[in-house]
């Protein structure tokens, strides 16, 4: 064999390993579009907050519902200073709770939970609107 033969061969094998290189970048990029697609799905789910009397389990179902990506600490609270009666600040000792903290970031996380419920005793309760 010639050396040109030799690198001819040579220059068909690289050829065929870019091929195989570019077809599996090719189908890794497919396989991370789609699973950015359903994280985007998931993100974009509206999840509904209720505040909740723990004495007698009547409920508020917030009105406004958040998507998942803009469940947080500032705008769960700032939709429950839309439904306080005096329009004054409200009292929520849920609200400053490591419990509170962790029920934010598993409705985050999860692809299933739809629903954010804050318990409320019966005066903490009473600070809020009715809403039908």
């Amino acid at each position: 064999m010639d050396p040109s033969q030799i690198l001819g061969n040579f220059a068909s094998v690289l050829q065929i390993i870019t091929v195989v290189i570019a077809l599996l970048g090719w189908l890794q990029t497919r396989r991370l579009d789609s699973e950015l697609q359903k994280e985007r799905q998931r993100q974009a789910q509206l999840i509904q907050i209720v505040l909740k009397n723990i004495q007698t389990n009547a409920e508020i179902a917030l009105p406004i519902r958040l998507r998942r990506s803009e469940v947080t600490r500032s705008e769960v609270q700032g939709l429950i200073g839309m439904v306080c009666v005096s329009g004054e600040r409200y009292i929520l000792a849920h609200l400053a709770s490591p419990v509170f903290g962790e029920a934010l970031e598993k409705v985050k996380a999860s692809a299933t939970d739809d629903l954010l419920v804050i318990p409320c005793s019966n005066t903490e309760f009473n600070q809020f609107v009715q809403l039908t």
